[in-house]
């Protein structure tokens, strides 16, 4: 994603690092607003469903230490396997 001048001046004015603003544009919901763009945000709502879903992730890393996957150069799985 481009950064406009006047997006890093206000974004440094008010304090929004730009980790945010990637945690906001990957995970936030999307409102159409005027001059054909979007805003993206995150209500309370979006926020518990985005705090469920990562915990599902943390659950599924929990599970899946220890195991790896063989994907050759065309990108076809070979095989799969626990390291232990």
């Amino acid at each position: 994603m481009n950064y406009t001048k006047h997006s890093l001046q206000r974004s440094g004015q008010r304090g929004i690092p730009p980790n945010h603003i990637d945690f906001i544009l990957q995970h936030g919901r999307a409102n159409p607003c005027p001059g054909n763009a979007y805003e993206y945000s995150i209500s309370i709502k979006e926020k518990d469903r985005i705090a469920s879903e990562l915990k599902q992730k943390i659950q599924l890393l929990d599970k899946v230490v220890n195991e790896a996957v063989v994907v050759s150069k065309e990108g076809e799985i070979l095989t799969v396997y626990n390291k232990k």
